[in-house]
């Protein structure tokens, strides 16, 4: 990796070339709920927008090609005025409270990495950003805001993860995103994505604060994923979308209201696992009326059954089985059922 000074006596200050290879790979290294389906469409999906071959800022510099590591307010100076980059930004280790000084950078032309950064508070400072392959912001403990107000279109993934005071999450421009994960955010109350209107995944999990999750222009969603939020009483609705493939909602302890689904046209697969304020059989009537493969099991008012629930299908589930490990013949699904002395397979 070459040293930032030595990057910019080497940046292009005028033009750059716009063959540059972006990130393609699939993500494997990222987690994601054990019930969402595989990741797929991405070979269909990566050409949908080629955000950084055709910048107009990147025809225009200032530009730097390289991997950029910031660990101090000096680094920051460097980067004063540059438009677009080139290749990975990490910023990292740093005893910045914000981003002021990268106020001109507009696309970032590989990952871009928020971690580890104790006295972080906000992201002022990128608010000029319009694109990236990835963006993660990732254990930065005093992060309160994160407003990225001019970010358009992010290619594979947003992941913000393990930011324990962060309230509010604002992508007011965002209207394409392969992958938002958004995990582990005990304080955050509010996701905002007015402006979004195409995604693969949307997953929230563990915002034990969560009240609001307001996404009224998307258009397209393979796959909603609701987990472990402890405060969310209701899934509000969708005016734009038809409806996702896959919906998994679990573990979410007040949920008392599915509106936001009931007004989906049809839905592959709906899972609804042990919210214990939401009532069973008025989850199964959603999941019934949106067609497709069910898993809907440990509500309020659910009864065990005298077997295994789904042992058919190949994918066990721990609700009301504790006990012994003992999966589905043939099946190779990690989490595997544990039974409480019921009649397994």
């Amino acid at each position: 990796m070459l040293g930032l000074r030595r990057l910019l006596v080497l940046a292009c200050l005028s033009a750059c070339d716009s063959e540059v290879e972006l990130h393609r790979e699939l993500g494997r290294d990222i987690d994601v709920p054990v019930d969402l389906p595989p990741d797929d469409g991405w070979g269909h999906w990566q050409g949908s927008f080629t955000p950084c071959d055709e910048a107009a800022a990147c025809a225009v510099g200032p530009s730097v090609r390289g991997e950029l590591v910031v660990t101090s307010a000096v680094d920051i100076e460097a980067l004063s005025g540059i438009r677009c980059l080139y290749g990975p930004l990490t910023i990292a280790g740093t005893d910045l409270e914000d981003l002021s000084g990268l106020e001109a950078l507009e696309f970032v032309c590989g990952d871009l990495n928020i971690t580890d950064n104790p006295s972080l508070v906000d992201t002022s400072g990128l608010g000029a950003l319009s694109a990236a392959p990835r963006i993660k912001v990732l254990g930065n403990p005093s992060l309160v805001k994160l407003d990225l107000p001019a970010l358009g279109y992010v290619e594979h993934t947003i992941r913000i993860e393990q930011n324990a005071t962060l309230t509010n999450l604002e992508l007011g421009a965002l209207r394409k995103v392969w992958l938002l994960d958004v995990i582990d955010n005990g304080s955050l109350t509010a996701l905002l994505l007015p402006a979004l209107e195409e995604a693969s995944r949307i997953a929230v999990e563990g915002a034990a604060a969560l009240t609001t999750l307001d996404v009224p222009a998307l258009e397209q969603l393979e796959t909603l994923s609701l987990v472990d939020n402890d405060s969310l009483t209701q899934i509000s609705t969708f005016p734009s979308l038809a409806g996702p493939r896959w919906i998994v909602v679990r573990d979410n302890g007040a949920l008392v209201s599915l509106a936001g689904l009931e007004a989906f046209a049809s839905a592959d697969g709906i899972v609804i696992l042990n919210n214990v304020a939401l009532d069973q059989a008025y989850a199964e009537a959603v999941g019934a009326a949106l067609g497709g493969s069910t898993k809907i099991a440990g509500n309020a008012g659910w009864v065990v059954p005298a077997t295994c629930p789904f042992r058919g299908d190949g994918q066990c589930d721990a609700i009301g089985c504790e006990g012994s490990a003992v999966c589905a013949e043939g099946s190779d699904e990690i989490d595997c059922c544990e039974c409480l002395g019921l009649d397994c397979p």
